[in-house]
Formats: structure tokens, sequence, C-alpha cells
């Protein structure tokens, strides 16, 4: 079980849950002003050429001044002008026709127009007839004094033509380096001049976020130092309902205690001038500690669900049975040497061969002396050195002492 987990724990124990976002809320807060301002200061590093850069898209902007849908006029205006003698012709035949003819479809209209009412009448069914030809007339006398206006005003100087061209090719440069239209290249002039407007007062504006940086720190101190002082108290009260839970599990003695440290990472300061670590989940870390007997020294617990075994000693789980039945808490472990003993003579047995013709006077012949024959002895006489005698000595080989 890993720290932050141990952390996790006191805080669901002491029901901290809002208390650990305000503090992850005002640390993600604190984390965003201080990247902001970093990347002010870095600004500022080049904020000479950025103003240079800046000055000069505004300066190329206003210098053409375009304006929205300027682009289709032009297009429009272009293809007019491109096809000026025929626009000419026909306008000037809709002015005769409706305006300026000798007889003109206005006049037409309005004869038509005079014995519509005269017919209306004899037959009164006629009258709407009547009255939409007179408004036909009319209608006609205006469209064709429209149509004069703007023969009157069109200029099909060929010198036009070559004004719409040098003007379109400036429209288009400015779209290929700052938008896609007319309304993307104003709304990028006004980015410019707002942003030259913050680099002009660059100083108030750094003075302004690290004061805001301030605050935001000294409010998450604050916040963090409340919940390290909630998470003491909390503490305080789980040691004793753990060690409960370990007296019915044969831990009578145990203790267990929350031993919170300074969390590693940046730090913040306080109004007072304290410094606090800067975590999503406070100023502090917790571990859990044990001592499975009096007097031995408190561990980590680190494995999950269970006691470490580093914390808790071999024999602890069976001191119980061990008094009940009259053995130490080290019993198990003199059983096992015991029985390593036993198992180590027996491979000595086995390893000395298949009973033979046994040699006058050796010491395998007495069964008493056999058991005290040791393995060195055993190796000896299966390499070929013979069978010790009683007094000691080979049967083959130099005079050496039996192991």
């Amino acid at each position: 079980m890993q720290p932050e987990q141990h952390l996790a724990l006191v805080d669901r124990f002491a029901a901290h849950s809002s208390a650990v976002e305000r503090v992850a809320g005002l640390h993600r807060g604190v984390v965003e002003a201080r990247d902001r301002l970093a990347e002010l200061r870095d600004a500022a590093r080049d904020r000479l050429d950025r103003i240079r850069k800046l000055e000069e898209t505004v300066g190329e902007i206003d210098a053409v001044g375009p304006r929205v849908g300027e682009l289709a006029e032009l297009d429009r205006e272009r293809h007019v002008l491109r096809n000026a003698e025929a626009v000419s012709r026909l306008v000037q035949e809709v002015v005769e026709l409706t305006y300026e003819g000798e007889t003109t479809a206005a006049s037409m209209a309005s004869a038509a127009a005079r014995s519509a009412r005269a017919l209306a009448e004899l037959d009164p069914s006629l009258r709407e007839i009547a009255e939409r030809l007179e408004t036909a007339g009319l209608e006609i006398q205006e469209a064709g004094a429209v149509v004069r206006d703007y023969r009157d005003r069109s200029d099909f100087n060929p010198q036009r033509l070559e004004e719409l061209e040098a003007r379109r090719v400036a429209l288009e440069r400015l779209l290929l380096r700052y938008g896609a239209d007319e309304a993307e290249l104003l709304a990028r002039r006004e980015e410019a001049r707002a942003e030259l407007g913050r680099l002009g007062d660059y100083d108030q504006t750094l003075e302004r976020m690290a004061a805001q940086l301030t605050r935001l720190e000294q409010d998450y101190a604050d916040a963090a130092q409340d919940l390290g002082r909630s998470r003491g108290t909390a503490a305080a009260g789980l040691a004793p309902a753990v060690e409960r839970q370990l007296r019915e599990l044969a831990f009578g003695k145990a203790s267990f205690e929350v031993r919170f440290t300074p969390a590693p990472g940046p730090t913040v300061v306080s109004a007072e001038g304290r410094e606090f670590p800067l975590t999503p989940r406070g100023a502090e870390r917790a571990e859990f500690m044990l001592a499975a007997n009096p007097g031995e020294p408190s561990r980590p617990l680190k494995q999950p669900g269970r006691l470490g075994r580093r914390a808790v000693p071999r024999y602890a789980g069976t001191a119980r049975r061990g008094r009940r039945c009259g053995r130490g808490p080290g019993a198990g472990l003199r059983r096992g040497r015991r029985r390593c003993r036993r198992t180590r003579g027996r491979r000595g047995r086995r390893a000395a061969g298949p009973a033979g013709p046994a040699q006058p006077g050796a010491v395998r012949d007495a069964p008493a002396a056999g058991r005290g024959l040791r393995r060195p002895a055993l190796r000896r006489a299966q390499m070929g050195q013979g069978w010790p005698y009683e007094d000691g000595r080979h049967a083959a080989g130099p005079d050496t002492a039996c192991g």
C-alpha cells in the first residue's frame, strides 16, 4: 500500500472530500497563474520585435482599408467593364423602349389602361384589369428612369478597369497573409491593436498578474493548512480504531500510528511567511506505521490488504498457541533444525551403498559405532581409500584421523 493510498484512507475516514476538492481547485489555479506569468515574462524577451510586427500588420491593413463584401463588388464591376460594349448597347435599348423612345412601353401601357377604364364603365367586372394596366404603365416608366440613371452614372472607361485590378491584387495579398475574407482581416487588425495595447502597458500587466498569483498562493496555503490540521485530528482518532481491530487479530500489544511528512514538489509562501508544498492533495503525505510488539521500532505498511511481512514477526500469529502447548515463540525453528539433522543422517546412510561383506575389524561391523560415523569418512570410503578401523586408521592410504 503506497503512501498516497494512506492519505486517501485518512481523508475518507475524516470525510474530507469537500476540503480536498477545494485544495485541488486552488492548486490548479496557482499552476495556471504561474504558467501565464511565465509566458508573459518569456514574451518580454522579444517584446520589441513583437511590437514592430504588430505595427506592420495594423499599418498594412489600414493602408488598404478593406470593407466586408468589397471583393465580391469588385468582381461584379470588373465583369461589367470587361463587357462594357454589350452592356452599353443593351442599356440604351431598354431606355428607349421604356422611357425615351417615341413609342415606349410606358406610353403603350398608359393607352391600354385608358381603354380598359372605358371598358370597365360598360362592364364593371373588367375594372381590376384596368387598374393593373395602369399600375404596369407606372412601373414600366419608373424602371426606365432607373435604367437611364444607371446609364448616366456608369463609367465604361478602360482606366477604371485597371484601378479595379490593382485594388483586387491588394486585397488578395492581405487575404493570403491575414485571413480568408474581409471580415477576418478586420478581426486580425483589432486583435493586433489589442495586443499592442497590452504590450504597451506590459509593466502594469506583469505587476497585476504577480499580485493575482500571490493571492492565489496564499489562499492555497490557508486551505492546505486547515486540511493538514484536520488530518492530524483524524489520525489521532484513526490510530485507536486500528489498534482495536488489531487486538481482534491477536495483536494485543501492537501499536499503530499515522506519520505525516511534507509532500515533495514546489512550495508556496503563506501570508505568515511559512512554506507549504504545492500538490493537488495538500501539503503533506501520510504513512501508516506499525509496531507488532512492545519495544520494536515502527515500520511502514506496504502490502495491500494485510500487514507487511517486515512489520510482523513470524511467530506473532502462533504466540497464543505456543503458550498453550508449553512451547516458546521459537519452537517452530527448533523443530525445523531437528528435521534437518535427521534428513542429513538418512542421506549419509544411503550414500554408504548397499550392505556387503564387511572387512575384518571394520567399524561398520558395530551397529553402535556405525551411528557415530560421519559423512567425510563415508566419502573417503567411496573414493577407494578404504573403510576406517576402530583405531581411526584406513585400510589403505595415509594414516588420517576419522572425520
